[in-house]
């Protein structure tokens, strides 16, 4: 049984719930196999999730990045009921494809990353895997309160890219999802509007080309996947939001 984990935050998961988990639905994945975690959020915060759309909406208090979602299945692991998760970023979409080519995969599978190169940390773990890294997954909980210590915790989690898939030297960039670099198979977000030309995709659209920060957005034809990616190459600081 696969279910569908998804790294958020509290600061722009209100932009990125909308059009991912609309697309997620689009593609016939169940809303009670959708697991959006938003990190993040402390007993300070004041936040009422407005889940309209009845997914597994769940707030946590660290910020994790990439594996933030996988944090929390670390955490609830004898409560989900799974064999494999597919982890993603927010900062995607899929199409409607996407379902059936993500479930083509060997039950007996221990991970499959995204792509036969570094895959953002996105891809397929089994249950074993988090079972096996259950530990550092549960010391990754950091809670950043400054952007100095922002910037830091996000250089860890690029320096330590796949830092999961690479514990599978057998499996990892051998057994993927998609033959395509991602990123190289670049689409402009204009090109963008014409593939999601309806609400709430249009809007999403609209606030990543007035956000300032100027994203590249790939796609993945094996698994009909759109990946919308900030950072593709060291810099001054790492660029953190939609």
């Amino acid at each position: 049984m696969i279910k569908y984990f998804i790294s958020s935050h509290k600061q722009y998961y209100t932009s990125t719930y909308l059009p991912l988990v609309t697309s997620l639905l689009e593609a016939g994945i169940s809303s009670e196999d959708i697991y959006m975690i938003v990190g993040g959020c402390t007993d300070n915060d004041d936040i009422s999730f407005d889940n309209k759309l009845k997914i597994n909406l769940e707030p946590a208090p660290y910020n994790s990045f990439d594996l933030t979602a996988l944090v929390y299945a670390a955490l609830n692991l004898e409560t989900i009921d799974f064999t494999h998760i597919f982890l993603m970023h927010d900062t995607c979409l899929v199409g409607p494809n996407f379902k059936t080519l993500v479930e083509n995969y060997n039950p007996n599978s221990l991970i499959k990353t995204l792509r036969p190169a570094l895959s953002m940390n996105i891809g397929l773990y089994s249950k074993q895997s988090i079972q096996r890294d259950i530990k550092f997954l549960q010391d990754i909980q950091f809670n950043p309160t400054t952007p100095e210590q922002l910037q830091q915790v996000k250089e860890f989690f690029v320096v330590n890219e796949d830092i999961i898939f690479r514990q599978y030297p057998n499996e990892c960039y051998k057994n993927y999802y998609t033959k395509g670099v991602i990123d190289t198979n670049a689409l402009t977000l204009d090109q963008l509007h014409t593939i999601f030309d309806k609400d709430p995709y249009t809007s999403y659209i609209n606030q990543m080309q007035t956000s300032g920060i100027n994203r590249v957005a790939g796609y993945g034809p094996d698994l009909d996947f759109y990946k919308f990616q900030a950072n593709t190459g060291w810099g001054n600081g790492w660029k953190i939001g939609i």
